[in-house]
């Protein structure tokens, strides 16, 4: 409704995109408004639009009713700084962060990583079988690899409190006076 985003997130149905009219008592084997059968509006004669997606309002909150919702606003790359320096005008200087992000070591890469270790380090003879491998890889497996910063996010606070109630900050290449 808001044209936020193209993904209309209702259950199937018809739209006028001339007069507005729209109609939502439509067959539920349709769960997508792309796939309506055609139809001409019973207002002004033009064709409808077959809208929705049905997707459960569930996967927004959590099925639990257990997850907290946030908003979320997308920008294009050259656009992106621009907003970002905005929020922190807007917010304050102390209040608008980048969000950050961990990387870990996956399965495979671990794996990689201790088969090339001992395939460096040991003779052909000496290596050991692939199992104790594969376990010394799950050791590996989750560990953090690299630290970076989300290309998008920015997390305002409340001015009551400070970033460190809430996590640790991470410049980035370790330049306090960076952006």
């Amino acid at each position: 409704m808001s044209s936020i985003t193209e993904v209309n997130p209702l259950k199937a149905h018809y739209l006028c995109p001339n007069c507005k009219f729209s109609d939502f008592d439509t067959d539920p084997q349709f769960r997508c408004g792309y796939d309506l059968p055609k139809r001409k509006c019973p207002e002004c004669d033009n064709p409808l639009i077959g809208e929705g997606h049905d997707i459960p309002f569930e996967t927004f909150l959590g099925f639990d009713g257990d997850k907290v919702p946030d908003i979320d606003l997308n920008f294009s790359g050259e656009y992106q700084p621009i907003a970002h320096n905005f929020t922190k005008q807007m917010f304050g200087q102390n209040n608008a962060f980048r969000a950050g992000t961990i990387s870990t070591v996956a399965n495979k890469t671990a794996f990689g990583y201790v088969r090339g270790y001992f395939e460096s380090h040991f003779d052909y003879g000496n290596q050991p079988r692939k199992v104790e491998i594969e376990r010394i890889a799950g050791l590996a497996e989750g560990v953090k690899r690299t630290t970076g910063q989300h290309p998008g996010g920015i997390i305002i606070l409340p001015q009551e409190f400070e970033i460190e109630d809430f996590t640790p900050v991470n410049y980035p290449a370790d330049k306090p006076d960076s952006t």
